[in-house]
């Protein structure tokens, strides 16, 4: 690895968005869920930002990937993990929210031992992902939460075919 690879300025964003978490977290503990959301807004539009200015100024790299995606699998885990402990979701809200993710790890795993893959199908999943977790902090229930959880899994099994097939 490369030190010019981790001082392009998607990675710093990236690096940016994992240093949020502490605080989202802290926010949600405390039952601010106004400056939460504000933060996972924050961190949201940033995600788009980095790959925005990655592609734009050719400063894609594998680590930049890599960080991408532990971001947003961390940010969207501890999240999700908090807001059930606080009772914000159900168990059942949980499991949907989280599986396709570990199922994503797991079919990585198999597939391709080491080799990490990313791919449209799973940008935008993280994207409604990031949607579902505004929406629980917004409050708002039924039919757009579980729409989306739907759209994340499908979203999910393209990417899992794509892992499979590709070689």
């Amino acid at each position: 690895m490369d030190i010019k690879e981790i001082k392009t300025i998607p990675n710093l964003i990236t690096l940016v968005r994992l240093m949020l978490i502490p605080v989202i977290i802290f926010f949600l503990f405390k039952g601010n869920l106004n400056y939460a959301l504000i933060l996972m807004t924050i961190a949201f539009l940033s995600d788009e930002l980095d790959g925005y200015i990655a592609r734009k100024f050719k400063q894609e790299t594998n680590l930049g990937k890599i960080l991408d995606a532990a971001a947003d699998t961390t940010l969207i885990f501890i999240t999700i993990f908090m807001l059930y402990y606080l009772k914000y979701v159900s168990l059942i809200l949980l499991f949907l929210i989280t599986l396709p993710r570990i199922i994503t790890f797991i079919v990585i795993r198999v597939y391709h031992k080491n080799n990490f893959f990313t791919g449209i199908y799973a940008k935008i999943a993280a994207t409604f992902s990031y949607f579902l977790l505004i929406f629980i902090l917004l409050k708002l229930n039924g039919l757009i939460i579980y729409t989306i959880i739907a759209i994340v899994w499908v979203l999910s099994f393209l990417h899992w075919s794509y892992i499979k097939n590709k070689k």
